[in-house]
């Protein structure tokens, strides 16, 4: 089940842009770019053995696209944020997915590992697109966060994100507890990232599909998060420092359990 109620996405970053053209399930409207970030993003893609597909591409001088990123911005309901690459590339929005397509996935793929990565309370837009790169590197399926009160799919986003939009699925539930109950009727491990928890590398962990839940920095997991998962682990720290960027621990979480 997809929903998204933008009627375009602008998509900036010249690896998010790259990732986005190669995207055959989206609707590309427009590209703008200046003569130079246009002959680079060539560049990246023939690097791969990839023909520019066939789009509107509008060429500007680096301070009319500005002015244009501006525009598009604002009229978006977006802050203005100059757009370093010099690259915007306007398409249809990413399908915001629903917790039935997980489960779906999980029927469906029993003989495949499905990976799922649950944010609680994880606000900052630039901490999530880092930790959605980070699946995208490690394989992973669908990150998961809730409705409200949660972060959006931004341009700032997709250029952190660095083309992770295309690779891994962005769900959003109603309620996190309500979801995670359901998971653990499946054959999948729920594992919940606290201090309190035991250490990561003294769980024994023979593999399998798995859903790693990750709190704020600031808060940590929610108490009705807490109370339905099966299992917390903490990461050990050896030096002075406790605590890490949620981004980070989520990358040490992925080399362990992905």
């Amino acid at each position: 089940m997809e929903s998204n109620q933008k009627e375009q996405e602008l998509i900036i970053g010249l690896h998010s842009v790259a990732e986005a053209l190669q995207n055959g399930r989206r609707h590309h409207r427009e590209l703008i770019a200046t003569s130079e970030s246009l002959a680079t993003l060539k560049k990246l893609l023939n690097s791969q053995s990839i023909n520019m597909p066939e789009l509107p591409i509008k060429v500007a001088t680096a301070h009319h696209l500005q002015d244009m990123a501006r525009q598009l911005m604002e009229s978006d309901g977006y802050k203005f944020k100059r757009i370093p690459s010099n690259l915007i590339l306007v398409t249809s929005p990413t399908p915001i997915k629903s917790p039935t397509d997980i489960f779906v996935a999980l029927d469906e793929q029993k003989e495949r590992a499905v990976k799922i990565v649950v944010l609680d309370r994880v606000t900052d837009a630039h901490n999530a697109a880092a930790i959605m790169r980070t699946m995208a590197f490690y394989g992973a399926d669908f990150l998961v966060t809730t409705i409200k009160g949660s972060f959006g799919l931004t341009p700032t986003f997709s250029r952190i994100s660095s083309g992770a939009l295309e690779h891994v699925a962005f769900v959003q539930c109603s309620s996190l507890p309500r979801f995670l109950s359901k998971l653990r009727s499946k054959d999948i491990s729920i594992i919940g990232f606290a201090e309190e928890g035991e250490y990561a590398a003294q769980l024994q962990w023979s593999g399998g599909s798995c859903c790693l839940v990750l709190g704020s920095e600031d808060l940590g997991l929610s108490h009705a998060v807490r109370r339905i998962l099966p299992k917390m682990v903490s990461l050990h720290s050896k030096g002075g420092i406790n605590s890490l960027n949620v981004s980070v621990a989520s990358a040490i979480a992925m080399e362990r359990f992905f």
